[in-house]
């Protein structure tokens, strides 16, 4: 129960810096001064500290079940993957909350200067950084995906497997349908 309250307040969040966004924004193109934004600046700080604490939020309690996860399971690898996901959770979110939080106080103690502006756009690479560091990490260990042309993916040795498995995957496309086929590709080509 006390989950779906949190994803309800997470998705509230993220709706109130969306409208702030948006009225400001709004307000913005209206009279586009630096008068009109130092105007806006209790919104911006309202959108700021929701950053904030949604990312503070998501960090604790992506924790809180990799670790009820990793208390749960009696399997030894599946142990050691919730401990690397929950040390991702950790760095990643860490680094999000740490960044908004510099974000807030820069905006609220200079907020007419523009040097909240750095963790602003640090920010946002961090959520990429981060999105992508998870997404690349999600292959076992000893797996490796390189491209060869356009179309093999060459997969390195697995432990099961005794040599490297060439795949060729093709795109046909016909009259607004297409079909995308695998097979295993001849190492020679």
């Amino acid at each position: 129960m006390w989950m779906h309250a949190v994803c309800v307040l997470i998705v509230l969040l993220a709706l109130l810096q969306s409208l702030i966004a948006m009225v400001s924004a709004l307000i913005l193109s209206q009279n586009p001064l630096l008068s009109t934004m130092l105007s806006l600046s209790n919104e911006f700080s309202v959108w700021l500290a929701g950053s904030f604490v949604a990312d503070t939020i998501i960090t604790i309690c992506m924790t809180y079940i990799l670790s009820q996860a990793r208390h749960a399971t009696a399997w030894g690898p599946t142990e050691s993957m919730l401990t690397r996901l929950i040390n991702r959770v950790i760095q990643s979110g860490a680094a999000t909350v740490i960044v908004a939080a510099i974000n807030l106080a820069i905006f609220i103690k200079l907020p007419e200067t523009n040097y909240y502006y750095v963790p602003a756009y640090i920010l946002g690479k961090i959520y990429t950084n981060s999105l992508m560091l998870n997404l690349n990490l999600r292959r076992p260990n000893g797996t490796y995906v390189t491209g060869h042309g356009n179309d093999v993916l060459h997969l390195s040795p697995l432990p099961t497997l005794r040599e490297e498995v060439h795949i060729r995957v093709e795109q046909h496309t016909a009259l607004n349908d297409t079909k995308w086929t695998a097979s295993v590709a001849d190492p020679s080509n």
